[in-house]
Order: C-alpha cells, then structure tokens, then sequence
C-alpha cells in the first residue's frame, strides 16, 4: 500500500483533538508509574526498560541533558519529517517511509517555523511553544530478514505544559490511533509489501529546562509499542533498549545546525 496522502477527514482530525489529553498524560502517567529497572548508563545517556502492566512487551525510557533551549529541543523534532523513496539510503536504513499531516494552513505554518527553533539563537526568542495536533504514517526497517517491516499510523501533540518551578516542559507525546474507521482511510499493508501494522500505547519526548530560562534540558525519551504480528516478546524486549538512542539523535541533529 501506498503511503496515505490525501485529505484526513474532518471526523479523524475530530478524534484526535478529543483523544489529545488522554494521549498526553498516558505518556507522564507511565514515565511515573512503570517500575522501571536499573538504567545502563553510556556516556550521557542513561536507559532503562521496565514491564507495564497488561503487557508482554516492555516499555523503554532513556534520559539525557541537551545543551540547548527547550524550543530548540522540539524544533529538532519537526525538521526532515518527510522520507519516502527519494531520501538518501542512509536515512531509510531506519524509516522506509514517513509523513506528517496537518488539520489546517495554521498548523503546518506553525510546524514549519518551530523547524527554525533548531538554531539556539532563534529558539531561544520563542517564549510560548504553540500546541500542535498532527497525524504521522510511517515504516520503520526489521534489523531481522524473518521479521517484517512495522506501520505506524500516530495521533502526535506537541504541547508546553505547566512550567515547575519557574522551569519551562514541552512534550511532543504520540500513541496509534484507534479510530473505527481507521482502516478505511488507511488501508493495511498487501501481503506484497509484507508490512505489518504495529501498536504505540504510549510514546514521547519530554524536555524540561535544568533552570529557568536555560539553554540546557533535561530530556526524556518513553515508548511502550505492540509489534503485534507473530513477534515473540523475548524478540522485541531484547532490542527495545535500542530506541533510547533517539535523544542522542537530537542532540547530534542541535549541534551540526548550530556549528
């Protein structure tokens, strides 16, 4: 199947404004509430997984500070989003596919200036981070030949939240849509193209500043997903921990733009 790039209908766009709370503080309620096991720490980045309640599949939770204002942090988040058969083999050796969409004019023009955030200096001037509610289909590679390529079809909300402390939050939180009609407007994989459509009950980035009005975050990275398919769970909790290295991803993204 194709990646869907047509209109989302209104009653979709609806869902996902309704769910957006929800979205958010099942991300914060997990950060909080998972007995998370002891992090491996490399370097400046700490990871950790931890079991969830109901599940078989372990959640993932990595941390690490990133020397650069908060706005920044979430602009690195939004630049080069789109992936799809023209993009450079290196990027694709992770995604296959990726693309964002957006309800109106008004969010995809505030999505496309949160991209200039990634430099400090304009990041910096942003004193209010505008709520976003956006919409991602994307594939993401098998490290294994017997395992399929995964499909996501996400609920994104990016969001400032109450500061704590004079300290500034942003979240840029997602979870798979479960809208009845989903499957009508995207449609799942042909058994050709051997994707399989996979679960996120709880994914995010969290960045908090270390001080009020600091160029330094402390970053949270948290996913919990359901392969679903045939994948064992002894499969998928052994790489989980992998996915902890997104927030070095943003860091390296913040440094080569401000070089």
């Amino acid at each position: 199947m194709p990646i869907y790039t047509g209109v989302v209908p209104p009653e979709l766009w609806a869902h996902v404004d309704a769910e957006a709370d929800n979205i958010v503080d099942a991300c914060l309620t997990m950060l909080k509430d998972v007995s998370w096991k002891t992090p491996k720490t490399d370097e400046d980045l700490s990871v950790c997984v931890g079991s969830v309640p109901g599940s078989k599949f372990e959640a993932v939770r990595a941390t690490m500070d990133i020397n650069f204002p908060i706005a920044s942090c979430i602009g690195a988040l939004a630049v080069d989003i789109e992936i799809n058969e023209s993009s450079p083999a290196d990027v694709r050796k992770r995604t296959l596919f990726r693309h964002e969409m957006t309800p109106n004019q008004e969010t995809l023009d505030e999505r496309t200036k949160s991209q200039t955030y990634v430099k400090a200096s304009i990041g910096r001037e942003c004193k209010a981070i505008p709520e976003m509610h956006l919409i991602m289909q994307f594939v993401t590679t098998s490290p294994s030949s017997i395992v399929a390529h995964r499909e996501f079809v996400i609920a994104v909300i990016v969001r400032e939240l109450p500061s704590v402390n004079g300290c500034r939050r942003a979240i840029s939180a997602l979870r798979s849509l479960t809208h009845p009609k989903l499957t009508d407007i995207f449609p799942e994989a042909s058994k050709d193209e051997k994707w399989v459509r996979g679960f996120i009950g709880a994914s995010c980035f969290l960045f908090e500043e270390t001080s009020p009005g600091a160029d330094k975050v402390k970053a949270t990275f948290l996913s919990h997903a359901d392969p679903m398919g045939k994948v064992p769970a002894m499969v998928a909790n052994a790489v989980v921990i992998n996915q902890g290295k997104a927030l070095i991803r943003v860091s390296h993204h913040l440094e080569k733009c401000n070089q």
